[in-house]
């Protein structure tokens, strides 16, 4: 079976003359860099909103300015480290000739942002000057028809089979199975006393069934501490929730945050 392919006039940003654009994904976590090339210049706005923009060279945009074109557009995650992806794009165009011309050398403008991303995965891994340098190398222009890659079956996130509870002569849950895949959400509804809470309950650690078996990203949970569960990243929330009223509201936050500080 064939990939699908994109349509031809389907209104890419490639399809203006002399514009090309590349990616760089890490593979080691989910983050990277994306740029739009413009090697014989462009006239280019910003409108940069929030009380906490991570922004770079966005200065040059603003109409009053000497400068009236730039040669690239850097988007990146990693927070204010991404930023660096703009090195490696100024270092990409100098060495293709591109850039201003202020007779001593000629310099890339390359306005950049980022966005937040550093709770997915290894905070420690983000976008550089390298990867800059990678997403330039790999742009294109071309309008041609690009074959799009055939999503890879994905894997539950959350997996119960088999979950048998009880309390004495009470069986709150018998032979429950559910699977939860990624990015899917999911709602259990019942009336009192189905067994709603004694499934969180399993699924959390805080029961232990007498049957069955909990897989979350494909590790076996059965053994584990409810601190264990927890630090791997399967939690539940209670009905009634409330703050601890001796403390302030960062203190509070930071009760919350604990298992994911370093």
């Amino acid at each position: 079976m064939s990939s699908p392919t994109w349509p031809a006039h389907a209104g890419a940003i490639t399809d203006v003359a002399g514009i090309e654009v590349g990616h760089f994904t890490d593979s080691r976590r989910p983050t990277g860099c994306s740029v739009v090339l413009a090697r014989g210049g462009a006239v280019a706005g910003v409108d940069v909103r929030g009380a906490a923009p991570g922004t770079r060279e966005t200065d040059l945009l603003a109409p009053s300015n000497l400068v009236e074109r730039v040669h690239a557009v850097m988007l990146a995650g990693g927070s204010a480290f991404g930023l660096a992806t703009a090195d490696g794009a100024m270092r990409w165009l100098e060495e293709q000739g591109v850039g201003l011309d202020v007779r001593f050398a000629t310099v890339p403008l390359v306005p950049a942002a980022v966005l937040f991303d550093l709770p997915l995965g290894d905070a420690r891994i983000r976008p550089d000057a390298a990867a800059g340098y990678a997403a330039c190398a790999a742009a294109s222009g071309a309008g041609a028809l690009a074959p799009m890659p055939a999503p890879a079956a994905a894997a539950p996130v959350l997996q119960a089979q088999g979950l048998r509870m009880a309390f004495g002569g009470i069986v709150a849950l018998n032979d429950v199975s559910i699977e939860v895949m990624p990015d899917e959400l999911l709602a259990v509804i019942g009336p009192n006393g189905a067994g709603k809470t004694s499934l969180m309950n399993c699924l959390s650690g805080f029961y232990k069934p007498q049957q069955g078996r909990i897989r979350f990203k494909g590790k076996d949970l059965r053994g584990r501490g409810v601190h264990e569960i927890a630090a791997a990243g399967l939690a539940r929330t209670f009905q009634g929730t409330h703050i601890f009223s001796g403390m302030t509201v960062v203190e509070n936050i930071m009760v919350g945050r604990h298992l994911r500080m370093k």
